[in-house]
């Protein structure tokens, strides 16, 4: 998309918490928190969020164990009564990506036309006025996705759809790297190859977006010098590099994406597939790159040329040599996707808003068929 949309308000750096918090009361007289936690934040980061906080902050802590379906979660109907009976004016997430986009339910509920399956009418304030401010911390940089203007809700069929506004963004975000929970070598592999994926296909999406294509080319450098030395054996700490590419990627999505993400979206749509998207990314980005390879006006041959790769080796050669390296997963049947799913798989992506900006017009046929290579279902080239 050619728009230009950056609204959010991010707050980022090492000790930026502290700061970023003081700032955001005193700026909207903030007074009466309910803090939305899950199991990542528990112990060391909730501890130095509650003695963060000034002592004149009145306080409620809400445990999310994994979000409205695991027992003893607060519903998302249940935390908004709370916040009405209770009078608070402030909503802190604290987690992972699920409890923030939880949180933006809760608190962006009234711009959502399927939130009654959800919530309840009864749970739902008059206005929007009565929304609370909503402040989300994420724990790890996966979650920084969270912060973008996507939600996620769930159909009546029992699957996920997410839906773009720009009033689902936080109204404030911090970004601290202090908080984000130490990951392994191969968490940060899979964080930073879904991050490379994302930068890489706003910076080739359809329309003219220069912000955008710049921030999306800086989330593809920093990622991949995180992969790279992954690769070499010898992964950097990955708390700052890839929470700043990560929130790059974000800021990048507004030009939109294209079919490696929505067929992502697909896959983490259908609640009987829980696969890493990093994984899914490694393995469906070079399938979707060989498709594209047909754009008029090759975007890839640019990012090329911009990330200084040999001149006999294309982005998908790359990327799929980058993943073998990395001993990422190269089918999407090792990933357990089951041939039956992909017609299901096909349609969901072909809905998906990321068809829109894909820089090669695609078709239901194409997911198709992309599909199956990705799978893993016919031999693929190399």
């Amino acid at each position: 998309m050619s728009l230009v949309f950056q609204a959010n308000r991010i707050h980022f750096g090492r000790g930026a918490l502290g700061t970023a918090l003081h700032a955001e009361i005193r700026r909207h007289d903030l007074r009466r928190f309910v803090i939305l936690a899950d199991p990542a934040a528990a112990g060391g980061p909730l501890e130095r969020l509650k003695g963060i906080l000034p002592a004149d902050i009145d306080v409620l802590l809400l445990s999310d164990q994994g979000g409205a379906a695991a027992e003893g979660a607060p519903s998302v109907a249940e935390v908004r009564e709370l916040i009405r009976l209770e009078g608070c004016d402030t909503l802190l997430a604290i987690g992972h990506e699920g409890l923030i986009n939880r949180a933006k339910v809760v608190a962006r509920g009234t711009l959502i036309p399927e939130l009654p399956a959800l919530a309840g009418k009864a749970a739902r304030p008059e206005s929007a006025d009565h929304a609370p401010y909503l402040i989300a911390v994420p724990v790890d940089a996966g979650a920084i996705a969270a912060l973008g203007p996507t939600i996620t809700v769930p159909t009546d069929d029992g699957e996920v759809s997410a839906m773009f506004d720009a009033d689902f963004v936080p109204d404030a975000s911090v970004c601290d790297p202090d908080f984000i929970a130490e990951m392994s070598c191969a968490q940060g592999i899979a964080v930073g190859m879904h991050i490379a994926a994302g930068g890489v296909e706003a910076y080739m999406a359809r329309g003219e977006n220069p912000p955008a294509e710049a921030l999306a080319l800086a989330a593809v450098r920093r990622s991949i010098v995180y992969l790279e030395q992954a690769a070499a054996g010898h992964p950097p700490p990955g708390g700052t590099l890839l929470m700043g590419a990560a929130i790059e990627a974000m800021l990048a999505a507004s030009k939109g994406m294209g079919a490696a993400r929505a067929i992502g979206n697909a896959i983490a749509g259908l609640v009987s597939c829980v696969i890493e998207p990093g994984a899914v990314s490694a393995v469906v980005l070079p399938v979707v790159l060989d498709f594209n390879a047909g754009d008029p006006h090759p975007a890839g041959m640019r990012l090329t040329d911009l990330l200084s790769l040999p001149f006999d080796i294309n982005l998908s050669v790359y990327f799929r040599q980058l993943a073998q390296r990395l001993a990422l997963p190269d089918s999407l049947a090792e990933l357990g996707v089951d041939r039956q799913m992909l017609p299901r798989l096909a349609r969901r992506a072909f809905r998906d808003p990321n068809t829109a900006t894909n820089p090669v017009a695609v078709s239901e046929g194409d997911y198709a068929a992309m599909l199956v290579r990705a799978g893993g279902f016919e031999e693929r080239r190399v």
